[in-house]
């Protein structure tokens, strides 16, 4: 038990030591994705911006943010959205970081739309003031068409991967 108690140790004070104490930025990001839709089985591609506020303690970045995406599931479903979350991520060359969003989704040429929330891991390269990585994650959102005087909910589920990049200042 004593090398594994050792190890963590070290890799903690390595991540810990190759991070300055504190810092603060004004974050820009984009990425591109592809996905595969649940039900029925669809696949499709999007791309979305953010903007965002670094909060970096010790080896622990904080950045809260907004940001719009575009979907498009096989010409079927296209996808319009408006984001705020934020992402978790350890400082240091390479980032593992958690993100989690919630907003609104459009489906663009039709009546409906509803809440979306997304949410999933990425690897990150930091150079300077260069992020670039990759992310997995999952997207919900609970469409809902309005047929008289009744609500019908269609919810739209689709698992991607993607690139990002972006710069921090």
């Amino acid at each position: 038990m004593r090398p594994v108690v050792l190890f963590s140790v070290l890799c903690f004070a390595a991540v810990a030591s190759a991070a300055s104490a504190a810092n603060a930025g004004v974050s820009v990001g984009a990425d591109v994705n592809v996905g595969v839709a649940f039900s029925p089985i669809r696949f499709g591609t999007g791309y979305g911006a953010r903007v965002g506020y670094d909060l970096e303690v010790g080896p622990i970045g904080l950045t809260p943010e907004i940001g719009a995406s575009c979907y498009g599931l096989d010409d079927e479903d296209r996808a319009a959205r408006l984001l705020a979350g934020g992402r978790l991520h350890l400082r240091g060359l390479i980032q593992p970081a958690a993100y989690w969003h919630y907003g609104y989704t459009w489906i663009v040429g039709q009546s409906r739309g509803g809440p979306t929330v997304d949410m999933g891991g990425a690897l990150d390269l930091s150079l300077a003031i260069f992020r670039v990585g990759a992310h997995a994650g999952i997207v919900s959102v609970q469409s809902t068409t309005h047929e008289g005087p009744y609500a019908i909910v269609q919810p739209i589920e689709w698992f991607e991967l993607g690139l990002h990049g972006g710069l921090s200042f």
